[in-house]
């Protein structure tokens, strides 16, 4: 009589199963992870907890200081918080510091956020390479994000990074 309803139990609980051999079941997914909003290609900035930028999606964080690039080093930025003292307050006290080592000015612009970046060409003796110097004002706030690419379309790549720099949502 027990082994009955056993065979009765154990029929009633497999009603509805596939008759699949446990190899041919799907495999169970994980648990999804909890969502949040969507950030896009935004990524945290290491060592400023406070930030987030957009990058490509094959860019890395740096290892050692706060800023991103590929493996190729096309694209490669860093970041810097530059606090209360801001250093060079516009982008003519920059350009009037920069004594060596810049060949030609390319661009300059004013931001809406009050901040500025000049990009220029190097003079170092070596194959040219192009410079980006960015200041960013961000809440209250003042940071840099500055490069040095081996071809000048590399630069604009990093320039909308570091325009993206935002604090985080």
């Amino acid at each position: 009589m027990r082994l009955t309803a056993l065979v009765i139990v154990v029929a009633l609980c497999s009603c509805g199963k596939d008759d699949k051999k446990p190899s041919e079941q799907p495999a169970t997914k994980a648990a999804a992870p909890p969502v949040t909003a969507d950030r896009g290609n935004y990524r945290d900035v290491r060592s400023i907890d406070e930030l987030e930028v957009e990058v490509p999606p094959d860019a890395k964080p740096m290892e050692r200081i706060p800023g991103f690039q590929n493996a190729d080093k096309s694209f490669a930025f860093a970041i810097q918080t530059l606090g209360s003292s801001l250093e060079h307050k516009d982008p003519a006290a920059f350009k009037a510091s920069m004594k060596y080592g810049v060949k030609d000015w390319l661009k300059e612009e004013l931001l809406a956020d009050g901040g500025w970046y000049v990009t220029h060409t190097t003079d170092m003796g070596g194959p040219p390479e192009y410079s980006l110097q960015m200041r960013r004002k961000i809440g209250d706030t003042w940071y840099k994000c500055t490069c040095i690419v081996p071809k000048e379309e590399n630069l604009e790549p990093v320039i909308k990074a570091c325009k993206s720099l935002r604090k985080k949502a």
